[in-house]
Order: structure tokens, then C-alpha cells, then sequence
């Protein structure tokens, strides 16, 4: 059995080059709570290819251990044209709420 199978997962994209993720802005952010999540990698991946980016990943973020699981990859729009915000995607049904991290998590207390 997978170390995250029965952990709660955040489906983000994540620039290949950049390591920064996508977020509900149409943004880059540095961290992986900030990412825009989705409902499945088929969404993701499909955002993903529209957008001016080089390579990219699918990643699954574990919010309660703050680890990455990649399952997919692909190629964008570009990658030799500026990033600029796109805004929500059209279909605001392929978006997903962030997990919370639990209160109390092993990887998350200051012991």
C-alpha cells in the first residue's frame, strides 16, 4: 500500500523549472498551501496545458506531513513568453478546497 493512500491529498500544478505553484490568482507562489488544488489530475492537467508555462508537474500535497507525490507531467503553452495571471478557469467546478492540516500533526509540532 502507498505511504499517502488514506492521507487526505491537495491535486496542485507545479512549474518544472520554477518549482512554484499555481494559484487561484493565476499566480506563482513559492508554497504548496497556496496552490491552486483541483478535483482530480485529469483537471489539473488540462489547466495546466493552457497555460504560458514549459514543463510541468501534477503533484499530490499532503498538507498533515508536507510531502509531494508526483502523478503526472506534461507541457504547457510556451515557456519563452512572460507568466501573467489568467484568472479563474471558466469552469470553476474543476477546483477543489485546500485541506486543512490538522491540529496536532506529528510533522507540524515544534518538539
Amino acid at each position: 500500500m502507498p505511504f499517502w493512500e488514506g492521507a487526505p491529498v491537495n491535486i496542485i500544478i507545479e512549474d518544472a523549472e520554477s518549482l512554484k505553484f499555481f494559484t487561484v490568482e493565476g499566480l506563482w507562489a513559492k508554497n504548496a498551501t497556496e496552490g491552486r488544488c483541483y478535483a482530480g489530475t485529469r483537471h489539473a492537467f488540462k489547466a495546466a496545458k493552457l497555460e504560458p508555462i514549459g514543463k510541468f508537474n501534477i503533484v499530490g500535497y499532503i498538507p498533515s506531513t508536507r510531502q509531494f507525490v508526483n502523478l503526472d507531467h506534461g507541457h504547457g503553452k510556451g515557456g519563452t513568453a512572460p507568466v501573467l495571471p489568467v484568472g479563474p478557469l471558466p469552469t470553476e467546478s474543476l477546483i477543489a478546497k485546500p485541506l486543512p492540516v490538522p491540529k496536532g500533526s506529528a510533522a507540524l509540532s515544534s518538539k
